[in-house]
């Protein structure tokens, strides 16, 4: 089947399967495989996958397996991470996305907690393989009830929450952490390599992360602006009274007296003139 377009409409787990070719197999009248070639993309409300070829296998007509390979490169995303690899299993279990492993110079990529961090930056995880396990989690339902004639929403009472990812062979991880200064601070950067790493979430955000054999790694802290002008602001200056040098107020009161020893002595009383000899002759 060439251009085909394969809708499935349960109302709790749509997906639709979009590919330049598709090939549908059933067994007794029931289909339970599917495999769309050529760009092909699966969607759902958990999961956006992109690959060559995708191969969706389904058991009592519901999505249970879905493998993504091919030429070029395979990628599943999802509402906290997007794992890009040269292959690519996603299980399911109870309609929801359990597990997905990438094989393949894997990469995860993922987006920090911006009610803790602001950045534009995003989290990297990389290694041979990577293997990420998700969780559920509840969802307030809407309080509003739907208006007359409106389309009935889907069960939204749960969805999924990254819980674990491992990065297995040549791994190497660069987290953004969180600092004691704020969400407006810039965010510290955790990086590390090793082995294997094993990277644990709650509630989405980063717990722990934990290095497995040849373990190194870099923990930086955000230093302060160091072209940011930290020195007080000069207060306005003040001017020197009026007086002798050095702002010296001039005493008020009784007359200045001079320094002793300077002009204490008295000067001596003026000599009367000399009488003018006169010269008599003998």
């Amino acid at each position: 089947m060439r251009g085909a377009r394969i809708v499935h409409r349960d109302t709790a787990q749509q997906f639709t399967l979009v590919g330049d070719t598709s090939d549908m197999y059933s067994t007794a009248r029931k289909l339970d495989r599917v495999v769309a070639r050529h760009k092909s993309t699966a969607t759902s409300d958990d999961l956006v996958l992109n690959a060559e070829i995708i191969d969706v296998r389904l058991k009592d007509q519901q999505l249970e397996e879905a493998f993504a390979f091919g030429s070029g490169r395979a990628k599943a995303t999802t509402p906290q991470q997007d794992v890009i690899a040269d292959s690519l299993r996603i299980r399911l279990v109870d309609k929801k996305v359990r597990e997905v492993r990438a094989v393949g110079s894997a990469v995860a990529v993922g987006t920090p907690d911006t009610l803790k961090i602001r950045t534009t930056d995003k989290d990297l995880l990389r290694g041979d393989s990577i293997f990420a396990f998700f969780d559920s989690i509840a969802v307030r339902p809407p309080v509003a009830a739907p208006a007359p004639g409106a389309t009935t929403p889907r069960d939204t009472g749960n969805r999924v929450s990254i819980k674990e990812i491992r990065a297995m062979g040549n791994a190497s991880s660069l987290f953004h952490m969180a600092t004691s200064k704020g969400p407006t601070a810039p965010p510290a950067i955790n990086y590390v390599r090793g082995l294997r790493i094993f990277v644990n979430f709650d509630t989405g955000t980063v717990r722990d992360v934990r290095v497995d054999s040849a373990a190194s790694g870099v923990y930086l802290e955000p230093a302060s602006d160091s072209l940011a002008d930290t020195a007080a602001a000069p207060g306005p200056r003040r001017r020197r009274p009026p007086g002798r040098p050095g702002g010296a107020p001039v005493p008020t009161g009784s007359p200045a007296r001079r320094p002793p020893g300077e002009d204490d002595v008295t000067a001596p009383a003026a000599l009367p003139p000399l009488a003018s000899a006169t010269r008599r002759r003998p």
